[in-house]
């Protein structure tokens, strides 16, 4: 097997002559997070020889994009012998950008367990498995089995992956066949393209959602304080992250990997962020309220090029002096807010599965951050998701009065809206038994009321003003207006 290597040194550019078609052509090779890169064409490049590097170990996640000088390139080959004889990776993951492996890519990888094909790759060349005697899992997510020249020893204990619906096609693929299974690949949230983490949700446990390739969308809710190690990690498609007010550790590894990541926002009660946090991150913004520095290695990040943003001259100078990797980054400060508006009732009254839908908005327009995350005082009355509509649970009446006496804060309940900023602007909106207004009248089929006569057609509506009936006979409990003409009467039915 002819083994082609390039040694390169770090972010070293080598200029190669090539000789096409008659003309000197120049080879750009560079070196982008620890590996070998080297130009296909236009902006497409190629995974170059590692050169039997034994300092790669681990896990290796193959970026779909790299930049070298400013430019971007997207990541499609890997060559022959890139990775032969590095004998102390773990585990390689290869992108979805990428559609041809080389022959022999990982030959001789003898630590090498498991092997993510990605859903791109279509051809792969000769030996690719030459020599893997750790080999445990080999994963395929393309649902059309890919093209092998010659297959190789494989260890014949390892199991191959792939997608459900392609099961019988690999099968039916004669050289898949030196696998001694072939399984169903757990989709768990691997094709979830949005992910809504509820209010209610305080910890987001260690690699819950790691590998979510197809995630573009996440939101998270004001209850979360801890995301934990490599949480969201290799979730390449996922291009910004808002961390919630809430959140005050961030776990070893939690978004690395995620290659298209260049939005990072965190709240001002984040305190500790973990080794590699945002490895292989581009993080061309990040944006941070929290006054004090949080704890944060000097590999928390990758790159250092991107702006960082803070709340605050005095912030500005504390990253500016902080012992941390913060000093690193270029430092801006933000815009503030200086009012935080919601529009629609400031009090909340209804029954048990009514919803409000609330809006809010931060003033001035040019405020920095525009994020506004809202959290309950009580999900037991009332619960709000995280774009402001809010659903009744309880009737608080009734909550008062089984907590009659008691001056705790169990029988209230506001729903709050706030910003990601220290100190910012908040609102409250009260969610009450207050029937000022109403008149408590228990109605009866022939009872008559005022000018209204219940005898005759009615035309009733929620406090809302949605129609919900043509009588009162019965109506749930809940409060009303009932119109008869041009005589209006509210009540309240128990």
């Amino acid at each position: 097997m002819k083994k082609i290597q390039y040694n390169l040194g770090s972010q070293l550019l080598l200029a190669v002559a090539m000789f096409v078609a008659g003309m000197w052509q120049p080879v750009f090779a560079f070196t982008y997070n620890g590996l070998n890169y080297s130009v296909v064409s236009g902006n497409t490049v190629k995974v170059a020889s590692q050169g039997n590097s034994t300092s790669l170990s681990g896990k290796i996640e193959i970026p779909s994009t790299v930049i070298n000088n400013g430019s971007s390139y997207s990541v499609t080959e890997i060559e022959d012998n890139a990775f032969i004889e590095c004998r102390n990776i773990t585990e390689i993951v290869v992108p979805e950008t990428v559609t041809t492996i080389g022959g022999g890519s990982f030959a001789y990888c003898s630590s090498l367990k498991t092997l993510d094909l990605g859903s791109g790759v279509t051809t792969i060349g000769a030996d690719l498995y030459t020599g893997l005697s750790a080999l445990q899992t080999v994963i395929s997510r393309n649902t059309t089995p890919p093209s092998i020249r010659n297959w190789g020893a494989v260890k014949t204990s390892a199991t191959l992956y792939v997608p459900a619906s392609a099961i019988d096609a690999y099968k039916n693929a004669s050289i898949w066949s030196y696998f001694s299974k072939i399984k169903e690949l757990e989709s768990g949230f691997q094709n979830i393209g949005t992910i809504i983490v509820g209010n209610l949700v305080e910890e987001i446990t260690p690699g819950l959602f790691s590998n979510c390739r197809e995630l573009r969308e996440l939101k998270l809710g004001s209850g979360l304080t801890t995301i934990g190690d490599e949480a969201f990690s290799g979730c390449t498609a996922l291009t910004e992250v808002v961390l919630p007010p809430s959140v005050e550790t961030i776990g070893a590894s939690a978004f690395a990997g995620n290659s298209k990541l260049a939005s990072i926002i965190m709240g001002h009660n984040v305190k500790s962020i973990g080794e590699k946090a945002f490895d292989l991150c581009p993080a061309q913004t990040v944006s941070i309220t929290a006054q004090t520095p949080p704890t944060a290695p000097d590999n928390t990040f990758s790159k250092y090029t991107g702006n960082l943003y803070v709340q605050g001259e005095d912030a500005l100078k504390a990253y500016y002096n902080a012992d941390y990797c913060w000093f690193q980054f270029e430092g801006h400060v933000m815009i503030e807010p200086t009012e935080l508006k919601v529009e629609g009732d400031k009090k909340l009254t209804g029954k048990p599965g009514d919803t409000f839908q609330l809006t809010a908005t931060l003033y001035p327009e040019d405020v920095t951050l525009t994020d506004i995350f809202w959290r309950s005082t009580n999900p037991d009355i009332a619960t709000v998701d995280a774009n402001g509509l809010v659903t009744l649970h309880a009737d608080i009446s009734d909550i008062m009065a089984m907590a009659e006496g008691d001056d705790s804060q169990s029988n209230s309940c506001k729903i709050i809206a706030e910003s990601l900023y220290a100190n910012g602007p908040v609102a409250e909106i009260e969610v009450t038994n207050d029937t000022s207004g109403i008149e408590d009248v228990v109605v009866s089929g022939g009872e008559e009321n005022g000018e209204i006569d219940f005898n005759q057609p009615v035309e009733v509506y929620s406090i809302n003003g949605m129609r919900v009936a043509a009588s009162v006979d019965g109506l749930p409990a809940g409060f009303y207006v009932v119109r008869q003409g041009k005589a209006v009467k509210k009540i309240v039915v128990r």
